[in-house]
Protein backbone atom coordinates (compact mmCIF):
# COMPACT_ATOMS: atom_id res chain seq x y z
CA UNK A 1 0.00 0.00 0.00
CA UNK A 2 3.18 2.50 0.47
CA UNK A 3 4.55 1.61 -2.54
CA UNK A 4 1.49 2.25 -4.72
CA UNK A 5 0.77 5.78 -2.77
CA UNK A 6 4.27 6.65 -3.21
CA UNK A 7 3.95 6.09 -6.71
CA UNK A 8 0.63 7.63 -7.39
CA UNK A 9 2.77 11.10 -5.86
CA UNK A 10 5.46 10.81 -7.87
CA UNK A 11 3.21 10.41 -10.82
CA UNK A 12 1.22 13.66 -9.59
CA UNK A 13 4.77 15.14 -8.81
CA UNK A 14 5.80 14.53 -12.58
CA UNK A 15 2.60 15.85 -14.03
CA UNK A 16 2.77 18.88 -11.79
CA UNK A 17 6.03 19.54 -12.73
CA UNK A 18 5.51 19.19 -16.63
CA UNK A 19 2.40 21.79 -16.59
CA UNK A 20 4.22 24.16 -14.04
CA UNK A 21 7.41 24.04 -16.66
CA UNK A 22 5.01 24.94 -19.79
CA UNK A 23 2.67 27.37 -18.89
CA UNK A 24 5.89 29.04 -17.16
CA UNK A 25 8.15 29.03 -20.69
CA UNK A 26 5.02 30.11 -22.34
CA UNK A 27 4.79 33.24 -20.33
CA UNK A 28 8.15 34.24 -19.80
CA UNK A 29 8.30 33.98 -23.86
CA UNK A 30 5.48 36.09 -24.04
CA UNK A 31 6.39 38.86 -21.76
CA UNK A 32 9.68 38.67 -23.00
CA UNK A 33 8.16 39.81 -26.68
CA UNK A 34 5.99 42.43 -25.64
CA UNK A 35 8.44 43.88 -23.41
CA UNK A 36 9.90 44.38 -27.44
CA UNK A 37 7.15 45.61 -28.84
CA UNK A 38 5.86 48.04 -25.91
CA UNK A 39 9.52 49.34 -26.16
CA UNK A 40 9.63 50.32 -29.43
CA UNK A 41 6.15 51.63 -29.39
CA UNK A 42 7.47 54.22 -26.38
CA UNK A 43 9.85 55.65 -28.32
CA UNK A 44 8.84 55.35 -32.32
CA UNK A 45 5.84 56.50 -34.05
CA UNK A 46 3.57 53.91 -34.91
CA UNK A 47 4.62 54.31 -38.42
CA UNK A 48 8.13 54.08 -37.32
CA UNK A 49 7.95 50.69 -35.81
CA UNK A 50 9.14 47.88 -38.06
CA UNK A 51 6.70 47.05 -41.19
CA UNK A 52 6.44 42.85 -39.50
CA UNK A 53 5.48 44.71 -36.04
CA UNK A 54 2.59 46.54 -37.60
CA UNK A 55 1.42 43.75 -39.58
CA UNK A 56 1.16 41.38 -36.69
CA UNK A 57 -0.27 44.38 -34.93
CA UNK A 58 -2.94 45.00 -37.39
CA UNK A 59 -3.82 41.61 -38.17
CA UNK A 60 -3.93 40.01 -34.39
CA UNK A 61 -6.44 43.10 -33.93
CA UNK A 62 -8.66 41.97 -36.79
CA UNK A 63 -8.13 38.27 -34.90
CA UNK A 64 -9.23 39.54 -31.84
CA UNK A 65 -12.31 41.17 -32.63
CA UNK A 66 -13.34 37.83 -33.43
CA UNK A 67 -12.29 36.40 -30.18
CA UNK A 68 -14.22 35.46 -27.54
CA UNK A 69 -13.02 38.72 -25.12
CA UNK A 70 -13.72 39.23 -22.29
CA UNK A 71 -13.18 35.42 -21.33
CA UNK A 72 -10.24 33.19 -20.28
CA UNK A 73 -7.08 34.90 -21.07
CA UNK A 74 -9.14 37.63 -22.27
CA UNK A 75 -11.00 38.74 -19.32
CA UNK A 76 -10.86 42.27 -18.90
CA UNK A 77 -10.82 42.86 -22.67
CA UNK A 78 -13.89 44.24 -24.89
CA UNK A 79 -14.12 44.43 -28.52
CA UNK A 80 -14.17 48.64 -28.22
CA UNK A 81 -10.50 48.95 -25.97
CA UNK A 82 -9.39 46.86 -29.70
CA UNK A 83 -10.62 49.06 -31.49
CA UNK A 84 -10.08 52.40 -29.76
CA UNK A 85 -6.21 51.12 -29.68
CA UNK A 86 -5.93 50.33 -33.38
CA UNK A 87 -8.00 53.55 -34.43
CA UNK A 88 -5.33 55.95 -32.37
CA UNK A 89 -2.46 53.65 -34.37
CA UNK A 90 -3.86 53.96 -37.24
CA UNK A 91 -4.56 57.94 -37.19
CA UNK A 92 -1.26 58.39 -35.83
CA UNK A 93 -2.03 59.42 -32.50
CA UNK A 94 1.16 60.95 -30.55
CA UNK A 95 -0.03 59.26 -27.72
CA UNK A 96 -0.88 55.69 -28.71
CA UNK A 97 -0.90 52.00 -27.18
CA UNK A 98 -0.20 48.98 -28.78
CA UNK A 99 -3.02 46.00 -28.00
CA UNK A 100 -1.07 43.23 -25.80
CA UNK A 101 -2.86 39.99 -26.91
CA UNK A 102 -2.80 41.36 -30.63
CA UNK A 103 0.93 40.88 -30.37
CA UNK A 104 1.73 38.17 -28.42
CA UNK A 105 -1.53 36.37 -30.61
CA UNK A 106 -0.71 32.72 -30.71
CA UNK A 107 -3.11 29.51 -31.29
CA UNK A 108 0.24 26.99 -31.20
CA UNK A 109 1.89 25.15 -28.32
CA UNK A 110 4.93 26.97 -28.06
CA UNK A 111 7.80 24.38 -29.93
CA UNK A 112 11.11 25.82 -31.23
CA UNK A 113 9.58 27.04 -34.65
CA UNK A 114 6.69 28.69 -32.70
CA UNK A 115 8.76 30.78 -30.40
CA UNK A 116 11.21 31.78 -33.78
CA UNK A 117 8.16 32.92 -35.35
CA UNK A 118 6.55 35.17 -32.24
CA UNK A 119 9.79 36.78 -32.56
CA UNK A 120 10.33 37.12 -36.51
CA UNK A 121 6.46 38.79 -36.83
CA UNK A 122 7.91 41.42 -34.74
CA UNK A 123 10.74 42.40 -36.93
CA UNK A 124 13.76 39.58 -34.84
CA UNK A 125 14.77 37.36 -37.32
CA UNK A 126 16.70 34.05 -36.65
CA UNK A 127 16.30 34.53 -32.35
CA UNK A 128 17.17 30.90 -31.78
CA UNK A 129 20.71 30.79 -34.12
CA UNK A 130 21.48 33.64 -31.40
CA UNK A 131 20.04 31.79 -28.34
CA UNK A 132 22.17 29.02 -29.13
CA UNK A 133 25.55 30.50 -28.90
CA UNK A 134 25.25 32.21 -26.00
CA UNK A 135 27.01 31.14 -22.30
CA UNK A 136 23.77 29.90 -20.27
CA UNK A 137 23.11 27.35 -23.42
CA UNK A 138 26.94 26.65 -23.66
CA UNK A 139 27.32 26.02 -20.17
CA UNK A 140 24.24 23.79 -20.20
CA UNK A 141 25.13 21.54 -22.96
CA UNK A 142 28.58 21.16 -22.13
CA UNK A 143 27.65 19.97 -18.50
CA UNK A 144 25.16 17.52 -19.62
CA UNK A 145 27.41 16.38 -21.94
CA UNK A 146 30.17 16.31 -19.67
CA UNK A 147 32.63 18.70 -21.60
CA UNK A 148 34.38 21.53 -21.26
CA UNK A 149 32.84 24.11 -22.20
CA UNK A 150 35.85 25.33 -24.36
CA UNK A 151 35.18 22.37 -26.62
CA UNK A 152 31.18 23.14 -27.45
CA UNK A 153 31.36 25.90 -29.54
CA UNK A 154 27.54 25.91 -30.36
CA UNK A 155 24.59 24.35 -29.43
CA UNK A 156 22.97 22.34 -32.90
CA UNK A 157 19.66 24.25 -33.33
CA UNK A 158 18.05 20.80 -34.07
CA UNK A 159 18.72 19.83 -30.58
CA UNK A 160 16.48 22.91 -29.48
CA UNK A 161 14.21 21.85 -31.02
CA UNK A 162 13.81 18.22 -29.61
CA UNK A 163 14.04 19.63 -26.25
CA UNK A 164 11.16 21.63 -26.23
CA UNK A 165 9.55 19.46 -28.83
CA UNK A 166 9.60 16.72 -25.90
CA UNK A 167 8.16 18.75 -22.84
CA UNK A 168 5.39 20.12 -25.34
CA UNK A 169 4.70 16.22 -25.77
CA UNK A 170 4.73 15.45 -22.29
CA UNK A 171 2.17 18.54 -21.16
CA UNK A 172 0.16 17.72 -24.06
CA UNK A 173 -0.20 14.27 -22.87
CA UNK A 174 -0.68 15.52 -19.27
CA UNK A 175 -3.41 17.69 -20.21
CA UNK A 176 -5.20 15.66 -22.22
CA UNK A 177 -4.63 11.51 -21.83
CA UNK A 178 -7.66 11.37 -19.45
CA UNK A 179 -5.62 9.89 -16.49
CA UNK A 180 -2.67 8.29 -18.82
CA UNK A 181 0.33 10.01 -18.07
CA UNK A 182 2.43 8.09 -19.98
CA UNK A 183 6.37 7.60 -18.95
CA UNK A 184 7.35 10.01 -16.45
CA UNK A 185 10.35 11.03 -15.24
CA UNK A 186 12.70 10.85 -12.62
CA UNK A 187 13.88 13.33 -10.74
CA UNK A 188 17.14 13.56 -12.82
CA UNK A 189 15.65 14.11 -16.03
CA UNK A 190 12.90 16.64 -14.24
CA UNK A 191 16.10 18.48 -13.21
CA UNK A 192 17.79 18.24 -16.69
CA UNK A 193 14.73 19.86 -18.26
CA UNK A 194 14.55 22.54 -15.88
CA UNK A 195 18.29 23.30 -16.81
CA UNK A 196 17.92 23.33 -20.36
CA UNK A 197 14.16 25.55 -20.35
CA UNK A 198 16.18 27.86 -18.02
CA UNK A 199 19.24 28.31 -19.93
CA UNK A 200 17.24 28.63 -23.48
CA UNK A 201 15.15 31.51 -21.21
CA UNK A 202 18.24 33.24 -20.28
CA UNK A 203 19.78 33.11 -23.64
CA UNK A 204 16.57 34.73 -25.52
CA UNK A 205 16.77 37.27 -23.14
CA UNK A 206 20.30 37.66 -22.97
CA UNK A 207 20.52 38.11 -27.05
CA UNK A 208 17.45 40.74 -26.94
CA UNK A 209 18.68 42.58 -24.65
CA UNK A 210 22.41 43.25 -26.14
CA UNK A 211 21.48 42.66 -29.61
CA UNK A 212 17.98 43.74 -30.25
CA UNK A 213 17.53 46.61 -27.69
CA UNK A 214 14.76 44.69 -24.66
CA UNK A 215 14.27 46.16 -21.96
CA UNK A 216 15.73 44.74 -18.44
CA UNK A 217 13.00 42.55 -16.88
Amino acid sequence: MIRKCLNVRRRLDYAAFVVALYAAFEKFVEDLAWSHAELEASRNKYDELSEKLRETHLRGSAELLRARLGEGRYTGIGHIDIVNNLYACLAGKEAYKLNRYAVIHHDLNLRSDVVQGIFTSLGIENVNALARQTEPMLICFSEGEGREIASVGEIPEKLIGLRIEDTVGRRNQVSHSGGDLGESLAPDGMYERLAFFEAYSRSLFIRGYLDLSLPVL
